[in-house]
C-alpha cells in the first residue's frame, strides 16, 4: 500500500510541527503527507531528519492488561501515549506509536492480560530500537507508562552497552522519574544507559 504525499518543505516554519507529534495528536495529517515509504523521497522526508528534533525519539511503552471493570484494556498504553505527546507539544521530538510488548508476567492469569516472553520481549525492544535508529533517531527516550517493566527497561538500557550501537537509549520511569515524584526504591541500576558509538 502506497501513502500518498505531497513534497512539503521541512524546514518551513509552518512545518516543524509534524516532527513533534508524527504518528498522531494536531500535526498529524501534515505529519502523514511527509511521510512516503517508497525511494528516497523516505529518508528526505521522515521527521527525525528534520534539525529541530535532533534525532530525539520517544518510544511510548505500556501494557495490555486489564485495570478493573471501570477502565479500558491497554489503560497504561493510553496514559503514556497523552504523557509523550504533551511532552512533544513542549520539546521537538518524534512520537512513535504506543509499545506494548512488555513484562506482565504477574497479571498473566487475568483475562485480557497479552503476556510475551522474556526473550520475545528483549528481542522486540532490540529491533524496534535498532531499526528506530536506522531511520534517523539517534536518542531514543523509552517512555514507560506500566511499574512492570520499572526492572525490564533499565536492564534493557544497560544491555546496550555488551556491542557498540549509533545511538543512545534512556529510560523515563513516569512518575519515578520526577524530581517531585514518588520516592523510587534503588535497584542499584543506572536506567540511562549511553550505547558507544562505532
Amino acid at each position: 500500500m502506497r501513502l500518498e504525499s505531497e513534497a512539503i518543505n521541512l524546514d518551513s516554519p509552518s512545518h516543524v510541527g509534524c516532527c513533534r507529534q508524527f504518528f498522531g495528536g494536531r500535526d498529524s495529517h501534515r505529519a502523514s503527507q511527509a511521510f512516503d515509504p517508497v525511494g528516497g523521497a523516505y529518508r528526505r522526508r521522515f521527521p527525525a531528519g528534520h534539525p529541530a528534533v535532533q534525532g530525539t525519539c520517544l518510544l511510548p511503552f505500556g501494557i495490555l492488561e486489564k485495570h478493573g471493570p471501570h477502565l479500558p484494556l491497554g489503560t497504561d498504553l493510553l496514559n503514556v501515549r497523552y504523557a509523550s505527546l504533551h511532552a512533544a507539544s513542549q520539546e521537538y521530538a518524534v512520537v512513535f506509536p504506543e509499545y506494548y510488548f512488555g513484562q506482565i508476567f504477574e497479571a498473566k492469569h487475568e483475562p485480557g492480560t497479552v503476556a510475551y516472553s522474556m526473550e520475545l520481549q528483549l528481542r522486540l525492544l532490540q529491533e524496534t530500537t535498532d531499526e528506530m535508529a536506522r531511520n534517523g533517531c539517534k536518542k531514543i527516550i523509552i517512555v514507560s507508562g506500566h511499574g512492570g517493566n520499572e526492572h525490564l527497561l533499565p536492564f534493557f538500557a544497560q544491555g546496550q552497552l555488551d556491542k557498540p550501537h549509533d545511538f543512545v537509549v534512556y529510560v523515563l520511569d513516569g512518575e519515578r522519574s520526577r524530581p517531585d515524584g514518588p520516592a523510587k526504591k534503588s535497584t542499584g541500576i543506572d536506567s540511562r544507559a549511553i550505547a558507544r558509538r562505532q
